[in-house]
């Protein structure tokens, strides 16, 4: 991808985790509204009023409305289709343009059912949710309200054992989640049942189709297509829309009139920092990672105010609204989100994820699965900043008080092993998984991004393959982990390749080694079976790896020579392998001595 592009288009990753968290969330919400990915979103970016006053805007309302939504109020598709199309086809001269637009003649109409379903409940199910209506509502509403109590008084005490069969539950009186229930049951449903019941079914049915309707047309009368509504019902047409991560933010309080959720959610787009009223709101309320400005309690993952912040994107606080939606809920493991510094690599792995999100269960599954997607990015993204700075952010709660994450884990890979994974030679050869056990497999290259040696791996194997438990037969993964045990361990502590600036040697030239170190072992692999009749082989495999296991070079050598039946090129070819890479070897003539006995198998 072209650098030019990404500039014209502005959504890119700024560095910082939490930022870019948002961004991500930002790409999410749009994607799983309009179906669109990253590379259209991208090209919308370049209409910037558009995608950030008239798309977003429109589609965060939905996604909250979806959340909860039963599936007559969940936001309509040929309503979310109808507001793509207008809003892209048409010309505008601002954003404000564009919002007022958006919010006027779409998100009240994505938000009308959820509306209704609300009040409806709080008209059947509250004490006084009569009263709380507008006068020119109460007589008839009032009226449908004794009807409702009479018919659901009947059919609970008359009809309790049918009743129970559509709401798949006995109760004295109806709940507010079995409003949708009933208002889903068709005629058709209700054939067989019997006819008095089936009667007043239907009748109580007709009397919630009717509250129905007249809040409906209330809604649209007063609200829809309209630049204010009635500043006396101000309060009574609230969006209905709650999220619990951003529980402060006026758009969410339920003290929030209509008026003050549509300024909020402009304030948010607009960025208005020079309003310090409005700065401070947000910082309080958006953010649970940034500093208050009164207490600094919360400053262990972010210490830092919006303020310090808006030089990273002028839309910064519509990408931090949309931080949690970057993060997907795994059952067991809670709130999990892949992240790197590369967007293009962040938003792959993490689309993947969602896809196979059933199949994860546990974290030894999320990595696992993780890496694979990595894996198959990588093949085509050549991201090496990418691999250099990779977390898995996991989290199961945000606690109001503290406004920190109770549980974040991160994984990283140093920069040898990234230069490792982005040769397409050597990453192809290990990715393969591996038997150890009847029914035991290990992933390579796995292994590797744990920084874990491989030669305990190659030797379980070898164990397996000489008792003939396996029917694997492929040599060169084999020989490809051990010459990468030779490089990576070699007379180094493993753990020096968590700090990147403490290794010496340039990473290609370890890749170069690690391939010659492949073409040494492979070279004495073939001369082992050139030189070695089968029989022999086979008699003598399991007595050498005996050998090895006890840390005997000496005699692993001199066993060797005593079985090597002629004396030709390929004779002093492996003599000088057992001289230099086994006796004068002190630091890796096991991994060397290790790749000898693949040439006591069968296989390539």
């Amino acid at each position: 991808m072209n650098f030019e592009f990404r500039e014209e288009s502005g959504l890119e990753f700024t560095g910082n985790w939490f930022i870019d968290s948002g961004i991500l969330g930002f790409i999410r919400v749009l994607e799983d509204i309009y179906g669109i990915e990253l590379q259209e979103i991208r090209e919308i970016a370049r209409r910037k009023e558009i995608l950030y006053f008239g798309l977003f805007p429109f589609a965060y309302i939905c996604s909250e409305i979806n959340r909860k939504a039963t599936d007559h109020s969940r936001v309509p598709k040929d309503l979310i289709n109808e507001f793509k199309g207008e809003i892209l086809n048409s010309d505008w001269e601002s954003g404000e343009e564009v919002f007022e637009f958006t919010w006027n003649n779409y998100i009240t109409r994505a938000a009308m059912k959820v509306w209704v379903e609300r009040k409806v409940e709080a008209v059947l199910f509250k004490k006084n949710g009569v009263d709380q209506l507008p006068p020119d509502l109460r007589n008839s509403v009032t009226s449908i309200k004794k009807d409702t109590d009479e018919l659901e008084k009947k059919l609970v005490e008359k009809h309790r054992d049918d009743l129970n069969k559509i709401l798949g539950h006995r109760s004295k009186r109806f709940k507010p989640d079995d409003i949708a229930k009933v208002l889903s049951v068709t005629d058709d449903d209700l054939r067989e049942f019997s006819e008095e019941f089936s009667y007043s079914f239907k009748e109580y049915r007709d009397c919630l189709l009717n509250l129905r309707g007249l809040l409906e047309e209330k809604w649209k009368r007063d609200v829809v297509g309209k630049e204010r509504v009635p500043e006396d019902l101000d309060l009574f047409y609230r969006l209905p829309i709650d999220n619990k991560f951003y529980k402060n933010f006026l758009f969410f309080q339920y003290s929030a009139t209509h008026q003050k959720q549509k300024e909020s959610l402009l304030d948010i787009i607009s960025f208005r920092v020079e309003d310090l009223e409005v700065l401070k709101k947000v910082d309080k309320t958006i953010n649970k990672f940034l500093t208050s400005y009164k207490k600094a309690e919360n400053t262990y993952y972010a210490p830092l105010t919006s303020r310090h912040l808006k030089s990273f994107s002028e839309y910064l606080f519509v990408y931090l609204i949309s931080f949690d939606r970057a993060f997907e809920f795994f059952n067991r493991l809670g709130y999990v989100l892949f992240y790197s510094n590369d967007l293009d690599v962040t938003y792959r792995v993490n689309r993947k994820l969602r896809i196979r999100k059933s199949k994860i269960e546990d974290q030894s599954v999320l990595l696992r699965v993780t890496w694979q997607e990595i894996i198959d990015s990588l093949i085509e993204l050549k991201s090496e900043w990418a691999l250099e700075n990779m977390y898995i952010i996991k989290y199961r709660d945000v606690n109001s008080q503290t406004q920190r994450f109770m549980d974040v884990e991160y994984i990283g890979i140093s920069k040898m092993h990234a230069a490792i994974l982005l040769d397409d030679v050597i990453r192809e050869n290990i990715n393969h998984t591996l038997q150890l056990g009847k029914s035991e497999y290990v992933w390579l290259l796995e292994h590797l991004i744990q920084n874990k040696p491989l030669k305990p791996l190659v030797i379980r194997h070898l164990v397996m393959r000489a008792s003939g438990r396996t029917s694997q037969r492929s040599i060169k993964p084999l020989i490809y982990a051990l010459a990468i045990d030779s490089e990576v361990f070699s007379g180094l502590n493993p753990r020096i390749f968590e700090d990147p600036i403490e290794i010496s040697p340039r990473m290609q030239e370890v890749v170069l080694r690690i391939k010659e170190a492949y073409g040494e072992m492979n070279t004495a692999r073939r001369n082992v079976t050139e030189l070695i009749p089968r029989n022999t082989r086979e008699n003598t495999l399991n007595h050498l790896m005996s050998i090895l296991r006890r840390n005997n070079r000496y005699l692993f050598v001199n066993t060797l020579l005593k079985i090597l039946m002629q004396e030709n090129e390929a004779f002093h070819r492996l003599k000088n392998y057992l001289f230099n890479r086994i006796l004068q070897n002190d630091e890796t003539w096991d991994i060397y001595a290790a790749a000898l006995l693949t040439g006591f198998l069968g296989g390539r």
